[in-house]
């Protein structure tokens, strides 16, 4: 295979030359410190091995046998074109194989004039060759053979370099070489593109980026000098047009000065089998095409971006991948760090592709975190393909050395000359990163002023703060001192930076030292007592309690405490305490209506021994200063009454009353008879009332009332009514039992009375309540009071006159006359002397009645009172209210005097016809009758 030089020679050229001459330790041309320009280093770098070769032309001139070696990694993408391999000895199904990506690791050793050995491995397996001036010898390891080749045959015979898309004339002296580099380098350097890149971290060291473009093939080399000594670190090859790419990293070069042994120079047969020349380069060219049907893809280099850096800092692992199949885009790479003595591990965010297709170049992120091991990381990177099929990893040892960052405080509690410290505190620090948690525990104390250790445990938050918490309360106005020495260690092992210089200098130039002062003992105060100041209306089974802002000494409160009545009479019971509040429970309900006293002395003391502080001063005064002392009142009598206590009305008129509880406690059970006269009234309906319309109202209502079925003997004048149960923990207060609705059926006069009282507490205790019983008279007007205005006068002979609205059959006879006139002539009142007011308060009859449109409500008042009349529906609607305002004891019957209706609802529609109810309401008094609206 014939194909034109091109840039490839020149670097393939390079290495040959290192691999002849080496570098040495000498520095033969050292580099202008401001040489950035890429002509300048590049010439540099020519001259430099330019002189190397002279250097060791003047070694050998004066009889020395210097040895040289040289450790490089080659990875190649080769496209082999449309021309295909003939092989005899291989399978008919590897032939026309047109592309491969394969890597080459190892050194070569050479020792003038003439021997030279190769230690290989890589994608075609383990390789070694040894060149001697009696033959070469070439062995694959890994197949256990080995070939002697004749004394006429050199490494191109051996290696199929006639593969390679290069035609390479390789120098067989150094005079050769010289003149190749003479004429053939510098020429193609001169005619090239020249780029310089900047500086580029390797494992090497920095070095200066030059890339040379072949402005005819598009053929670019971009070589990496190193920025201290110009010497050849890594070169990298690519033909964009051919698709063929190589990297060569040089890992090493020395010039040893012959002090290799000589057993260096020998390759060990006797275990191998030997094979004919032919056969072996069959081997070789199957393990060749077995590699490239393989396909993995090859790693090429891999560098980071910084030497050294400190934990939390970031640099840049970068590496080069090729593929013969796959776009180098298209490859997947992941790369791996090892800290010391861990493990490999995946770098968190992943490596992302970076590079210029088809160009594989890769970088990825490591930020050494504050719980890393400082120390020598090394880093690895393997590719795999579409296919998944991945590559050998490429492994970059003691690449990178991270520096601890020494932990500091980032905050401590208490803080640093902190007084008033309270005494349940806990001592609080955190760090600014993850702390070995035995070295901070073994190194902390916290001590008072006498020096003494305070014990207490330990808490930890993620390693990066704890709080201590002694065993005890501290001290009450103390002096302490919490400390930790410099010697407390993070997870990395850098040593405590309390004061903050980037460097962890151990104890005491570190110690971290707080100190706080403790609050002073505080004066117990009372916050809350019960029953309030002043409070009144408090149940009889009332307790006593008082609330202290500290912990209290039990027995110096309850010798302080004392609850008295009126007439200085001690009330006895038994305490009990629920944290620092007191109870005092009275061996026997409180007596009712009555004012007691409450005294807490100023002698009671808190559980650490300070004094009651009840006026609030800040001072522990003792008593009488600091007495505690407050008043309140018991509910009054509790009453059962009928309201309104009595009324009069007229027969066949409607009587409501209400069975009133006033003044009751936790009421939760009841049962009651209410004796009437069953032949003055009768009974017409029975409403059981809601508890919770009560006054107080209840602010939560739970469960419902239970109440037994109300029983009413109309014969013997009893009405029985009994709930089972109230509320939860019952009713108290004042409020409506029931309302009873009466008719009077004759005149005369029924008692309301209570009988059978029973009234039961939420603590099944008797309530025996005041009993205030009631009564109504049922009366009639005269027959002579013609107009029922509770006067017989000229306007009732008027009525009998004109028998008009009224009865006027005065006198009974069934005839209205002269007669009727005369007998209520009788009865009439001197209209000289002003009538007397009325002895009882009445509603009459309307009239009209029936009547449409309006009517005139009588009525009479034995107390002057605001006076309301109401008019309701047959259903109990109100359609009307009349406000009266205030009236005078009187007679107000004629329609001058009396409420008028002109048959109108609130709104001024006429109303319909039918059965309307009107009511009275004047103070305490109270009545309904019945009117007619007719059509």
């Amino acid at each position: 295979m014939i194909m034109k030089r091109n840039l490839i020679g020149t670097l393939l050229i390079f290495i040959f030359l290192l691999t002849l001459a080496g570098i040495g330790q000498a520095q033969i041309i050292a580099p202008p410190a401001d040489s950035q320009v890429p002509g300048e280093i590049l010439m540099g770098l020519i001259g430099k091995y330019m002189a190397m070769v002279q250097q060791y032309q003047s070694l050998i001139a004066q009889g020395g046998v210097p040895d040289s070696v040289i450790e490089l990694r080659l990875a190649a993408k080769v496209i082999l074109g449309d021309e295909e391999i003939d092989l005899e000895l291989v399978d008919e199904s590897l032939a026309g194989l047109s592309r491969m990506a394969f890597w080459i690791k190892g050194s070569i050793l050479a020792r003038y004039p003439s021997l030279i050995r190769m230690d290989l491995s890589g994608s075609l397996g383990d390789v070694e060759i040894l060149f001697t001036t009696t033959g070469s010898t070439v062995v694959f390891r890994d197949e256990a053979v080995f070939s002697v080749l004749p004394l006429d045959m050199d490494v191109a015979d051996v290696l199929p370099i006639e593969t390679l898309p290069v035609d390479l004339d390789l120098p067989s002296s150094l005079g050769q070489l010289q003149e190749q580099i003479d004429a053939s380098l510098l020429s193609r350097v001169l005619g090239a593109a020249i780029e310089y890149d900047g500086l580029e971290l390797t494992p090497r060291g920095w070095a200066h980026v030059v890339r040379l473009t072949d402005t005819d093939t598009g053929e670019v080399v971009t070589l990496w000098v190193l920025d201290e000594t110009w010497e050849l670190c890594k070169a990298e090859y690519d033909d964009p047009l051919g698709g063929n790419s190589m990297i060569i990293v040089i890992e090493g070069i020395e010039l040893v000065a012959s002090t290799l042994p000589d057993s260096a120079f020998v390759i060990d047969t006797s275990m191998l089998a030997e094979l004919p020349y032919e056969e072996f380069l069959a081997v070789f060219e199957l393990k060749l095409l077995s590699a490239a049907l393989t396909g993995a893809p090859v790693a090429a280099d891999l560098s980071v971006s910084l030497p050294e850096v400190r934990q939390g800092e970031q640099v840049v692992v970068s590496s080069n991948g090729l593929d013969a199949e796959d776009a180098e885009s298209d490859l997947d790479a992941q790369i791996e760090y090892r800290a010391p003595n861990g493990s490999w591990t995946p770098l968190e965010l992943g490596a992302n592709y970076v590079g210029t297709a088809p160009l594989g170049h890769w970088e990825a992120v490591f930020v050494p975190s504050l719980n890393e091991v400082p120390g020598s990381y090394d880093f690895k990177v393997t590719y795999a393909d579409t296919a998944g099929v991945v590559g050998e990893p490429l492994e970059l040892l003691a690449a990178l050395n991270v520096i601890a960052v020494p932990p500091q405080v980032v905050d401590v509690t208490p803080a640093d000359a902190e007084k008033g410290v309270p005494v349940v505190s806990h001592v609080a620090v955190t760090f600014s990163q993850g702390m070995d948690i035995a070295s901070v525990e073994s190194v902390f104390s916290l001590t008072d002023s006498s020096g003494q250790a305070v014990s207490g445990t330990f808490e930890w938050t993620e390693e990066r703060a704890f709080v201590f918490k002694p065993d005890q309360r501290l001290a009450y106005g103390e002096n302490y001192l919490a400390k930790i020495l410099g010697t407390a260690a993070g997870l990395n092992t850098a040593t405590l930076d309390t004061d903050m210089d980037g460097i962890g200098e151990g104890s005491p130039a570190d110690d971290l030292v707080c100190r706080f002062t403790t609050e002073y003992a505080p004066l117990p105060k009372v916050v809350e007592f019960s029953p309030g100041y002043r409070q009144v209306n408090v149940a009889v089974s009332a307790q006593v309690s008082v609330a202290f802002t500290e912990p209290m000494d039990e027995p110096s409160v309850e010798n302080a405490f004392s609850l008295t009545s009126p007439d200085g009479q001690v009330v006895s019971g038994s305490f009990q305490w629920a944290d620092n509040t007191m109870t005092f429970i009275p061996s026997q309900n409180l007596e009712y209506n009555t004012t007691y006293a409450v005294k807490v002395r100023g002698s009671a003391m808190s559980a650490i021994g300070v004094g009651l502080d009840a006026n609030k001063n800040g001072i522990a005064e003792g008593s009488p200063k600091d007495d505690l002392l407050w008043w309140f009142s018991t509910e009054k009598y509790p009453v059962l009454a009928v309201k309104p206590v009595s009324q009069t009305a007229l027969g066949g008129d409607f009587i409501t009353v209400d069975i009133m509880a006033r003044s009751v406690s936790q009421l939760s059970s009841f049962a009651f008879t209410i004796d009437f006269n069953p032949e003055v009234l009768s009974v017409l309906k029975v409403q059981r009332a809601s508890f919770a319309m009560w006054r107080p109202r209840p602010k939560i209502i739970e469960d419902v009332d239970i109440w037994q079925p109300t029983v009413i003997d109309h014969e013997q004048g009893l009405i029985t009514i009994a709930a089972d149960s109230t509320r939860k923990g019952g009713v108290t207060g004042t409020g409506t039992i029931a309302t009873l609705t009466f008719q009077a059926i004759a005149v005369g006069e029924s008692l309301l009375q209570f009988e059978n009282v029973s009234l039961i507490n939420a603590l099944g205790e008797d309530i025996l309540p005041e009993l205030r019983h009631g009564s109504v008279q049922v009366i009639e007007f005269p027959p002579w009071d013609a107009n029922h205005d509770g006067v017989v006068n000229i306007l009732d002979f008027i009525i009998i006159q004109t028998n008009r609205g009224a009865n006027t059959d005065v006198n009974g006879d069934g005839v209205t006359n002269i007669l009727d006139m005369v007998a209520a002539a009788g009865s009439v009142e001197s209209p000289l002397v002003p009538p007397p007011p009325p002895g009882f308060s009445m509603l009459g009859g309307n009239f009209p009645n029936p009547f449409n449109p309006e009517t005139w409500i009588p009525y009479q008042l034995a107390r002057g009172a605001n006076v309301v009349i109401r008019i309701y529906s047959p259903i109990g609607q109100l359609v009307r209210s009349l406000d009266l305002g205030y009236k005078g004891a009187g007679r107000y019957i004629t329609k001058a005097a009396a409420a008028y209706w002109d048959g109108t609802n609130e709104y001024g529609e006429r109303v319909a016809s039918g059965i309307y109810y009107y009511s009275i309401k004047a103070g305490d008094f109270s009545a309904v009758k019945k009117m007619v609206v007719s059509q």
